[in-house]
């Protein structure tokens, strides 16, 4: 029984240490029950990490005019949502796709025609 408890809290204290690292990114929680939250990680306490989980909202075109032929706008709205420590599987950071900077230009820009 002291056995199971001090893995628990062993396994409490290695995904508090790696949400601490995380703090403020953008990641994807795996869940043991197979759904995967992906958020922004925005507290951590004993036990639990507080995520703030994104929904995606569409703008209903009918209700707000919008002018120059602008259509409905999409967003996300994020809301905060608890995680027990005992319930995530696996934490990694969401993969955004990098493109090389646009730094230095090179010739011929800029081009000064004087």
């Amino acid at each position: 029984m002291n056995l199971e408890e001090n893995s628990y809290q062993q396994d409490s204290k290695q995904w508090q240490d790696k949400c601490n690292r995380l703090l403020y990114y953008h990641v994807v929680l795996t869940l043991k029950d197979g759904n995967t939250v992906d958020g922004i990680i925005g507290r951590v306490d004993d036990d639990q990490v507080i995520v703030l989980v994104g929904e995606n909202v569409i703008e209903d075109e009918s209700r707000f005019g919008r002018p120059l032929g602008g259509g409905g706008g999409r967003f996300r709205r994020f809301g905060p949502r608890g995680f027990p420590f005992a319930s995530i599987a696996a934490l990694s950071l969401l993969a955004y796709p990098f493109f090389f900077p646009p730094y230095p230009y090179y010739y011929p820009y800029p081009y000064y025609p004087y």
